[in-house]
């Protein structure tokens, strides 16, 4: 085999290493521009338009293309997350109040807005950081150029696509892509036993080493605890005799990524997405 098939060979099992063991986007969190910090975790199950912003740009006008696009497909489990940036052109000089004033007085943006970060100059966003680069995201390098590129990350929290500021919201191949199926089969994890709230998970989440749950009751002479992965295979699995209120689960030896723990007492079971990040 010459050295440059070996070379295409050895970059091609890379990529597939990395995207064995990717971390997902959820495992991710960001300030909104009202001040509070969301975990990415409450978007299991959706996919997610990532788009950085600016207001004074020949292409802040995508801003009620973008509303549009959210007011149409939202109930399709899609979402959009604006970034605003002043790192292009220093189009978005604002602060997050007075971003926040222009881009509700001028579209009516209802989709969650980020506070402002910085992409291409200081210290770039974690989020950003991932997004561009295939190292985080096991899939491809991408760059941002300009305001208003857009980042499409599916249900399962994995990049699809990266498109630039010339590609509309409304683009087809977008629109196209929301329909299409969900990216998470759960096999696994169907079941048709009843479903109910009967442990709280008091540890972490995200969580580096362990979880810890307490049950609401003490009825349960045994609980069986399963962890799957997102595609419903799984992980590992145990039986534990419960002798009080609190279930601890290690974890320490799990891929960073999302996972679903079932809590199970043979009658009714409980899912509980937990994220693992180191």
């Amino acid at each position: 085999m010459k050295k440059n098939q070996l070379l295409g060979l050895f970059c091609c099992l890379s990529l597939w290493a990395l995207a064995q063991n990717k971390p997902s986007i959820h495992t991710y969190s960001a300030k909104t521009i009202d001040g509070y910090t969301i975990p990415f975790t409450q978007f299991y199950g959706k996919k997610i338009m990532f788009v950085n912003t600016a207001s004074f740009c020949g292409y802040t006008s995508q801003y009620g293309a973008l509303e549009q696009l959210y007011q149409n497909y939202k109930q399709h489990n899609f979402i959009i997350l604006g970034f605003p940036c002043n790192d292009f052109g220093g189009q978005e000089p604002f602060n997050d109040s007075t971003i926040k004033s222009f881009f509700l007085k001028n579209y009516g943006i209802s989709f969650p807005m980020m506070s402002k970060i910085s992409i291409a100059s200081g210290d770039t966003s974690k989020v950003y950081k991932w997004l561009q680069r295939g190292h985080l995201n096991g899939v491809a390098n991408n760059k941002v150029d300009w305001n208003f590129n857009k980042f499409l990350v599916n249900e399962s929290g994995n990049l699809v696509a990266h498109h630039s500021s010339l590609v509309s919201p409304l683009d087809s191949s977008i629109i196209k892509w929301i329909l299409s199926p969900s990216s998470i089969t759960s096999v696994g994890l169907n079941s048709s036993k009843r479903e109910l709230d009967f442990a709280e998970l008091i540890s972490p989440n995200p969580t580096s080493s362990r979880i810890d749950l307490v049950l609401k009751k003490t009825q349960y002479s045994a609980i069986h605890v399963r962890l799957y992965s997102l595609d419903g295979k799984l992980i590992n699995g145990s039986e534990q005799q419960i002798l009080s209120e609190k279930i601890s689960y290690d974890i320490s030896n799990l891929a960073e990524g999302v996972y679903v723990l079932r809590i199970d007492d043979g009658n009714i079971q409980q899912n509980i997405k937990i994220v693992v990040a180191r």
